[in-house]
């Protein structure tokens, strides 16, 4: 599994603070990255991968065989001042749509390639670095 969480020490932080009308970056990203540690630690050790980047990407995705013929995704769109649960969310298949799924796959592929090891440790860590 990987996961790409934006830097929470990334001055893009604010932008996302910005487009959703409250400060909850910060908290959000160390609370993920406390479960994620978790994860890390206890139910995934060598089969999970955490990266930060340092810019806020426009979209979330959640993608199972993303490199095969059978591979799906899920993703979210991020929306001016909606919640998740008002953000379009699109389901997208390598079989039914193979130039917009390699779209979005290519679109991870390279942010995750820009981004960087998350270090571990716990989302306090993460905080304290910041200073």
């Amino acid at each position: 599994m990987k996961f790409i969480l934006l830097n929470p020490h990334s001055p893009h932080r604010k932008a996302f603070d910005l487009q959703f009308g409250t400060a909850t970056a910060e908290n959000s990203i160390a609370a993920a990255l406390t479960v994620l540690d978790g994860l890390l630690r206890e139910e995934c050790t060598g089969c999970c991968e955490i990266r930060l980047s340092e810019i806020f990407l426009p979209f979330t995705m959640v993608a199972v065989d993303p490199h095969t013929e059978h591979g799906s995704m899920v993703v979210e769109f991020y929306a001016y001042r909606k919640k998740v649960g008002e953000r379009p969310h699109v389901l997208l298949t390598a079989n039914d749509d193979r130039h917009w799924f390699r779209f979005y796959q290519d679109q991870f592929d390279a942010a995750w390639a820009d981004s960087t090891a998350w270090p571990g440790g716990s989302a306090n860590d993460a905080r304290k670095e910041k200073s």
